[in-house]
């Protein structure tokens, strides 16, 4: 398939919830995607051949949809996996950072020894909440430049210190 096919078969197949979880959101629920194999192996394939290229040390995943795709993902182009979770979520010692969304506020955390300066992490997030990731200055999920769904930043010492925002390569 061609790009812009994949997003039309794609975005085909994700349900909108209106008014979910506040009155005038419009919710883009992608678990539909994952209960079509079809789908879910596109989204996958298309993600590694794409983000294979970017030169990524680690893939990462925001909490919780994102695991299912980062998993695969990681999974699929032999890589470690990090975990972005919602605050509280994770067992050790964690960086965080607050982030703002159309209808609120929310808190990603990750282990403080998931990435190591220069790491260049893929950060995986089907379900549009790049906002999250891009609030709390750990890249993003969306590449908005064409048809490449993410890219690999950088991750540089300060950061891992919580003191300074990541800038993509």
């Amino acid at each position: 398939m061609t790009g812009p096919e994949l997003a039309a078969f794609l975005k085909a197949r994700i349900r909108t919830v209106p008014d979910w979880p506040k009155k005038g959101v419009n919710f883009r629920d992608v678990t539909s995607l994952f209960q079509d194999p079809d789908a879910f192996q596109a989204i996958v394939e298309a993600f590694a051949d794409d983000c294979g290229r970017c030169g990524a040390d680690i893939v990462a995943a925001v909490d919780a949809r994102g695991f299912i795709v980062g998993g695969a993902l990681a999974y699929r182009l032999g890589l470690p996996f990090v975990l972005v979770r919602k605050k509280g979520k994770l067992p050790f010692k964690t960086l965080a950072e607050d982030y703002a969304l159309e209808y609120g506020t929310g808190t990603v955390e990750i282990h403080a020894d998931a990435c190591r300066p220069g790491s260049r992490v893929l950060i995986t997030d089907p379900a549009g909440d790049d906002q999250a990731v891009q609030g709390a200055g750990w890249g993003g999920g969306g590449d908005r430049r064409g048809d490449r769904p993410a890219r690999a930043r950088r991750v540089p010492q300060a950061a891992r210190r919580g003191a300074e925002r990541q800038r993509p390569l």
